[in-house]
């Protein structure tokens, strides 16, 4: 289903918006909001309302709330079967208005501040290969807390999935071109409530543009906050693998320096430990020649010592032995009674 046109004036010329000089995006429900209770000044108007995509294919309003062709022109780009939901239609819608979408991936938000971002006529091809068409695609604002920029190049699709996963041949095929994928999933409690889980595709569905325009606003509000999203394809851009090699040859240099200081620093230290060695060396050297000396000088002494002892050993023996000679001689030349005295003495 489509829930947005543009429009011409009765010359034939594109409304632009004021501020961004694009073609003015009308929505459906403002459009039969204003057929319906505005009839006059609707007719007055008298817009033409077109395609987003072509806007030489003309468009029309039409109950509960979509637009549809004239003629039987079909979409340039709708292969997606989710692409008939108005759960998918409005995901789409309001993520290409916010302008800063807050991707919570993982644990962890990343502000993807979009420079552009559309989900007109988007047509993809790579080679002579299939055709595809991505939700959204945008280019996104270099920020310090979106690491994704410099990897991705600055540039993601979007695919807005309901009951339809993204075809592994697309991932594929993106990946290989360097282009990153973000899947945004629809949970059920979000979906449009007139189109919930169990409802069968060929009921058709009662809803009137009141119901649209609040499941729009309550959209805005939900995904103002954050939009939880998973990466299908993360792709690395060639400026961020040179940004890589760049880090990776900077941190070889610095550690080639460090391995050089180190080396510097350890043949230092081994220079001063050979000195230091050297040095404890040579006092160890002194010093056993030091203890060498003394104890010669000690057994010196310890036979001089001997020798004394012995000398005066053999003084005493000499002294007692002439004592007793100079005694006899004595004893010799005494008279009878001196001998008797000497003799009682002793």
């Amino acid at each position: 289903m489509k829930i947005k046109a543009h429009a011409k004036c009765s010359e034939g010329n594109l409304i632009l918006n004021s501020h961004t000089g694009r073609p003015e995006v009308h929505y459906v429900w403002d459009v039969l909001d204003k057929r319906d209770n505005f009839p006059l000044e609707f007719k007055k108007e008298n817009l033409t309302y077109v395609s987003i995509f072509d806007s030489k294919v003309e468009m029309t309003a039409r109950l509960p709330g979509s637009f549809a062709y004239k003629s039987k022109a079909t979409s340039a780009g709708v292969t997606n079967k989710d692409s008939e939901l108005v759960s998918h239609e409005m995901f789409i819608q309001v993520l290409e208005e916010l302008g800063v979408v807050n991707f919570k991936i993982g644990n962890k938000i990343y502000p993807f501040e979009f420079e552009e971002i559309s989900s007109n006529n988007l047509k993809v091809q790579f080679g002579e290969g299939r055709y595809y068409y991505p939700d959204l695609v945008g280019r996104f604002k270099a920020r310090d807390d979106n690491p994704y920029h410099e990897k991705w190049g600055g540039k993601v699709a979007i695919e807005v999935t309901v009951t339809h996963q993204c075809e592994k041949v697309k991932l594929v095929e993106f990946k290989d071109h360097n282009i990153a994928i973000l899947e945004v999933k629809v949970r059920d409690s979000m979906r449009f409530y007139r189109e919930g889980k169990g409802q069968s595709r060929s009921r058709k569905l009662t809803y009137t543009s009141k119901d649209l325009k609040s499941y729009y606003d309550y959209l805005h509000k939900r995904l103002s906050s954050e939009v939880f999203a998973s990466i299908l394809s993360d792709p690395i851009s060639i400026g961020h693998h040179k940004s890589l090699m760049s880090n990776l040859r900077l941190n070889y240099k610095k550690l080639n320096d460090d391995c050089k200081k180190l080396k510097t620093s350890y043949d230092e230290l081994r220079e001063e430990n050979g000195c230091l060695v050297n040095r404890h060396n040579s006092k160890l050297e002194l010093t056993k020649k030091d203890k060498e000396a003394l104890q010669t000088k000690v057994r010196e002494l310890e036979g001089q010592l001997i020798y004394l002892k012995e000398k005066n050993k053999n003084k005493a023996l000499d002294a007692r032995k002439a004592g007793a000679e100079a005694e006899q001689i004595n004893v010799k030349a005494m008279g009878f009674w001196e001998l008797i005295s000497f003799w009682r003495a002793k």
